[in-house]
C-alpha cells in the first residue's frame, strides 16, 4: 500500500504541500472491482477522470494485460484488464474501465430550430445497464429563467471568488487557494442536486468533490492545454493532478 500524496504539482511542476495524504493501491483495486465494470459518463471532463484512473492502476501493475476495444459510432471506449504477471498466480480479473462519451447525459436531436436537448430522455443509458459501477461527470451547467434557458452555460473559474480580483482566469496560478473551505458563493446547483437525490428511490452516492476541486484554481491546463498559447483551458485538469485525488476517494468508496 503507498500512500499517494493528494496536492501533486502545478502547472510549473512545483511540488506543493498536501493537507492530506490518501491511499491507493493499483492492484487492491483491481482485486476490488474482479468481474465488473466501472463506466465513466460524460465529456472531456469524464475522460480526465478515466484516464487518471487508468494511468494509476497502470503505475502500480506495469505488467498487467489489457485489451483495448473502441466502439466510434457509441461514442464507447473499454480497458479491459486480464492477466497480471509476474505475480505467484496469474490472475485473470475481468475488469473493465470504460469511457462513454456523452457531452450532456439526455438526448440531442434535431428539430426545426436547430439542435435541442431533450432534458427528459436519455436513450443511451441502455449502453449503460451492464455496468456495475456507473459515473456521470461532466462540466457543470446552471439553468434560469424559470428554470429553464435556451442554452447552457458553464462556469469557468475567477478571480473574484477566491479574492483576487485581477485573475480573470487561471493563467498564471501556481498555489491554490489558502486554506481548506473555498470562498466563492456556494453553487446553486449542487444544492438542488443534494435534494433531489434525497427523492431518487434507487441508491445513489454523491462523491462531492466540489471544494477540493475548487481550491485547486493551479491545477487546470491553462494555456498548456488545447490549443497552446492561443487558447485558454480553464476546466480540464493536469495530470497527474486533481483527478487523482477523485480517484482515491473512489477507491475508497469501494471498501
Amino acid at each position: 500500500m503507498a500512500a499517494l500524496i493528494i496536492s501533486i504539482s502545478n502547472i510549473d511542476g512545483n511540488l506543493i504541500p498536501a493537507p492530506y495524504q490518501g491511499t491507493f493501491n493499483g492492484l487492491s483495486i483491481l482485486e476490488k472491482l474482479r468481474g465488473k465494470t466501472i463506466m465513466f459518463v460524460g465529456d472531456s471532463l469524464s475522460k480526465n477522470q478515466c484516464l487518471s484512473l487508468l494511468c494509476m492502476i497502470h503505475s502500480f501493475v506495469p505488467s498487467a494485460s489489457y485489451v483495448v476495444k473502441i466502439k466510434g459510432a457509441e461514442g464507447i471506449t473499454t480497458y479491459n484488464f486480464t492477466e497480471i504477471e509476474n505475480l505467484f498466480d496469474d490472475m485473470d480479473y475481468r475488469v473493465k474501465v470504460v469511457y462513454h462519451h456523452s457531452l450532456y447525459l439526455v438526448d440531442i436531436v434535431r428539430e426545426k430550430i436547430g439542435r435541442v436537448l431533450k432534458l427528459d430522455s436519455i436513450t443511451s443509458g441502455k449502453l449503460w445497464l451492464d455496468a456495475d459501477y456507473l459515473l456521470p461527470l461532466g462540466r457543470l451547467f446552471t439553468r434560469g429563467v424559470n428554470g429553464l434557458m435556451p442554452t447552457w452555460i458553464q462556469l469557468n473559474p475567477s478571480g473574484n471568488s477566491w479574492g483576487e480580483p485581477k485573475a480573470h482566469n487561471c493563467l498564471g496560478q501556481t498555489e491554490p487557494v489558502p486554506g481548506t473551505t473555498y470562498p466563492g458563493a456556494t453553487l446553486a446547483a449542487l444544492t438542488v442536486l443534494k435534494n433531489e437525490l434525497k427523492y431518487i428511490k434507487k441508491p445513489v452516492t454523491l462523491l462531492d468533490i466540489t471544494n477540493l476541486s475548487l481550491l485547486r484554481k493551479d491545477g487546470h491546463l491553462s494555456k498548456y492545454g488545447l490549443g497552446g498559447g492561443t487558447g485558454m483551458d480553464c476546466s480540464h485538469r493536469c495530470l497527474a493532478g486533481v483527478p487523482d485525488t477523485w480517484n482515491v476517494l473512489l477507491y475508497h468508496f469501494f471498501d
